[in-house]
């Protein structure tokens, strides 16, 4: 009596790429359901610059701009609240005119973007705040990530300047992405170089 034989390669191979396939899915499955982990939040970086007349003395309000710094030049910084002062003088047409200047301005970092079911969340974009020391009062310019060059932040005071006379104070609202940044500047009387200071190197 003959024996039927079958192929065992026939008989296996369909059991395999069935399971083959149903590895593959679990695998997708299990990957599409992880939730993955969340962006760092941005790094924040600070510059102080000048316009019409250079500060004879300037107190940037943060350890994290050395004693000796270079105008123009980005230092990182924690976010947080500080407070900047800078004083000199600047030809009015007729004779010099002496000014200083404090400032209250925020730091802030940009949050990275939460993770989700089958991603990880993007690293938030890296914030670059440039003061400008100007003899009729401070103003903010803002740069993106990878040093982008960006307009100056949009705000609501005029445009006209408000002068240097000791007692003025102005506050800037500064649109800048979805933050809105407030400044607060005040006029006020020289310090006469009082005080450590920073000091700058160009």
């Amino acid at each position: 009596m003959k024996t039927r034989r079958f192929s065992s390669v026939r008989l296996t191979a369909p059991v395999l790429l069935m399971a083959l396939i149903l590895s593959l899915s679990l695998v997708i499955t299990s990957t599409s359901c992880k939730v993955g982990t969340d962006g760092r939040p941005g790094l924040a970086y600070i510059a102080f610059e000048w316009e019409e007349s250079k500060p004879d003395y300037i107190d940037c309000g943060t350890s994290a701009v050395p004693p000796n710094f270079y105008y123009g030049t980005y230092y990182r910084i924690s976010p947080g609240w500080y407070t900047a002062y800078y004083e000199g003088k600047v030809w009015t047409g007729q004779a010099y005119g002496s000014y200083a200047w404090e400032m209250d301005y925020e730091i802030w970092v940009n949050e990275g973007q939460r993770g989700g079911y089958g991603f990880n969340g993007r690293d938030g974009l890296n914030t670059y705040l440039d003061f400008v020391c100007s003899p009729y009062g401070p103003r903010l310019y803002r740069h993106d990530s990878h040093l982008r060059k960006a307009p100056e932040a949009e705000h609501t005071r005029d445009a006209d300047s408000p002068g240097f006379a000791p007692g003025i104070e102005y506050v800037e609202e500064y649109e800048v992405g979805d933050y809105m940044v407030r400044i607060t500047a005040r006029s006020v009387e020289p310090r006469s170089g009082k005080g450590s200071g920073n000091h700058p190197l160009n």
